[in-house]
């Protein structure tokens, strides 16, 4: 037993340290910048481009051709799908993400968001999740 918490002792530190981290770069991010016209996407956790933030997405060119719209994907994924032209694309493990986080007016996501995601009062998020997931926490 105590050598299965040993093994797991550096695991939860690093995952603190990671955790703080982000919680004082999204904190300094936000105080630094303005909101602008900018729309940030992910689609399961930047594994995808797909599903509801990209109807959306889709969408929203279509009606609002001036909003930017910026996807954040897995650096591994970034050159194997074709995005089109008015779609900037950035590295969901990088500190960009961060930076358009704290600047974009809206967040679109497929997911569950998490604590560390903090926001502006000019900011919203979307979360586009169907419900087996609540379903799955209830029962």
């Amino acid at each position: 037993m105590v050598k299965k918490i040993k093994k797991l002792l550096p695991l939860r530190f690093k995952l603190f340290i990671l955790y703080l981290f982000t919680k004082i770069i999204t904190y300094i991010f936000i105080k630094i910048y303005n909101v602008e016209d900018i729309v940030l996407f992910e689609s399961f956790d930047g594994r995808q481009y797909s599903d509801s933030p990209r109807a959306i997405s889709d969408m929203l060119h279509k009606l609002y051709p001036n909003y930017r719209q910026v996807w954040a994907i897995n650096q591994d994924l970034k050159n194997n799908i074709n995005f089109p032209n008015y779609i900037e694309v950035i590295d969901r493990k990088s500190l960009y993400f961060y930076k358009y986080l704290a600047k974009s007016f809206c967040y679109i996501k497929n997911t569950e968001f998490y604590d560390i995601l903090k926001r502006k009062d000019e900011q919203f998020f979307i979360q586009t999740y169907h419900g087996d997931i609540i379903l799955k926490k209830i029962l």
